[in-house]
């Protein structure tokens, strides 16, 4: 057979390979969407900074441009979102809202084709496809798409970004700096990756000619995604939202650290962030990284290359956004989504390693496989409580109409911010015409019942609202269990007697008879 023959076959093996590995990507999204329908919660609102960026994209979708009325730094995801909502019809808000999800949620799975063809800079198609699969059935990935937030849309370009820029092809590292800008809109702590980015890019491309122009022309690339967005934001929020939030954090890190002359303003302690961030960091290795991750270490410091070096340099700079909000005490594992690909990288060097010892390497794999998705449905079973979840919601859109301001009792007492949706009468409608809200006051700052009747009786509280939650403060357990002695609060609902498992009560305040007894 000549070379051009054997040419010839040799590019009909690489398109098949190709066309295969799509195949069985496919089939591993499949199987991922599948599994995160036996967890997705159908019935129960997105809330948080989810209710939020529904919100901002429910306006949009109405009114056809920017709402000026938020705060909403990180617009692009709702900016999507409102494309969605435009093109779709319901008159119910949590058919949206589960809209918002699943968009998310398909996201998330998407993500799994750039972490392939990342992983193949590293590995071999079989054991790249493991690096799919562990992401793709990642417990912590999987509930953060049910948030209906920025992560998933985040994590998708990061890596792509990341994958882009790892190529040898120079016109995909320019369009690399074009999803770079994409990325920095989606959550503004994205743009510190245009740092390594750009050190690598001259350390890279140092012997060619009219460096320089040809990293000018990226960042012109990266600096042109960047603008639009940064417009619209100044002329509906007043800031740029990525500039302005970074030079906000820099003052924080700075000026308010444990070298402050004055500790009452302290809010940023490296302390705390170090030890949070090894805490949170070692927690997120569990279920199906931990057995993993010490070995594959171990064979990182053995298996360099440039594009190894270059990976982990740009996935040091994702740790700068994490260490930054558990130094300020947010003790949160999303901010450590973005290190997923480098410990799915380290472990698939300990499971390259076993299959290389084992000869039927087929059976290892599914073996593996196996014990992930086990695990993570295990994890999946503990973590989330749809059943708590949903009555937790139920129960506040039956109280709703009957409420006007009742104490914190977090996080339940979220579902409030949308129970009030429901008293509308026709959906879609914009945000400000609601016609009412529920006020939720803090308790966190009082220790008694009475200093918190006192404080807010003039903020028109009318209502104490407690249940049988571990973590809720003692005067309100007391409230909970000794109802007695408590003559000026008349419980006027009990979600038991709705047959609910979640144990709830509603009590009426008569502050007549409290300023009495207090006399």
């Amino acid at each position: 057979m000549n070379q051009e023959n054997r040419n010839f076959l040799g590019d009909i093996n690489s398109k098949f390979d190709g066309i295969s590995s799509i195949i069985i990507l496919g089939i591993i999204a499949v199987g991922g969407y599948i599994f995160r329908l036996i967890f997705f919660p159908f019935e129960i609102p997105v809330v948080l900074d989810g209710s939020s960026y529904f919100w901002y994209g429910l306006d949009m979708s109405i009114l056809g441009n920017f709402p000026v009325n938020y705060d909403i730094v990180n617009n692009i995801w709702p900016t999507l979102l409102s494309l969605f909502f435009s093109l779709f019809s319901s008159d119910r808000f949590i058919d949206y809202m589960n809209l918002q999800r699943m968009i998310s949620t398909i996201i998330s799975i998407l993500t799994i084709f750039p972490i392939y063809f990342l992983c193949k800079y590293f590995f071999t198609k079989k054991i790249a496809l493991m690096g799919s699969i562990m992401f793709v059935f990642e417990p912590r990935i999987i509930h953060n798409s049910f948030l209906g937030i920025t992560e998933p849309l985040f994590v998708f370009l990061g890596v792509t970004t990341i994958g882009l820029f790892l190529n040898s092809n120079h016109k995909l590292v320019f369009l690399s700096f074009g999803i770079a800008g994409l990325f920095s809109l989606v959550r503004y702590e994205g743009i510190l990756i245009i740092i390594p980015m750009t050190i690598l890019y001259f350390y890279r491309y140092k012997k060619q000619n009219k460096v320089i122009l040809k990293y000018l022309l990226a960042l012109s690339i990266f600096v042109i995604v960047l603008l639009p967005m940064s417009s619209v934001r100044m002329s509906t929020m007043g800031y740029d939202g990525i500039l302005s939030h970074v030079k906000d954090g820099v003052i924080v890190a700075t000026t308010q650290n444990v070298l402050n002359e004055n500790p009452d303003k302290q809010k940023f302690f490296p302390t705390l962030g170090v030890i949070n961030f090894i805490k949170l960091f070692g927690w997120v290795l569990i279920p199906n990284f931990i057995i993993f991750i010490p070995f594959g270490l171990f064979l990182l410091s053995k298996k360099r290359n440039w594009q190894l070096n270059y990976f982990i340099l740009i996935s040091i700079f994702s740790i700068i956004p994490a260490f930054y909000a558990y130094s300020r005490g947010i003790s949160d594992t999303r901010y450590l989504l973005m290190l997923y690909p480098i410990v799915i990288i380290i472990s698939l060097f300990s499971i390259e390693w076993i299959t290389s010892k084992i000869k039927k390497k087929n059976l290892i794999l599914i073996i593996i496989t196996s014990g992930i998705i086990l695990s993570s449905g295990i994890f999946l079973e503990i973590k989330i409580d749809n059943q708590h979840e949903k009555e937790a919601f139920e129960i506040a859109l039956k109280n709703t109409p009957y409420l006007s301001v009742i104490n914190s009792y977090y996080p339940e007492s979220v579902y409030y911010k949308t129970t009030i949706i429901d008293e509308v009468e026709e959906f879609p409608i914009l945000k400000e015409d609601i016609p009412r809200k529920i006020s939720i006051l803090t308790t966190s700052s009082f220790n008694s019942l009475e200093d918190f009747l006192v404080e807010n009786e003039d903020k028109g509280l009318k209502h104490i609202v407690t249940d049988n939650t571990k973590n809720r403060l003692e005067f309100l357990k007391k409230v909970f269990y000794n109802e007695v002695d408590y003559p000026y609060l008349t419980k006027i609902y009990d979600s038991k007697e709705d047959g609910f498992e979640y144990h709830l009560k509603i009590f009426e305040i008569n502050y007549n008879q409290f300023n009495e007894l207090r006399k």
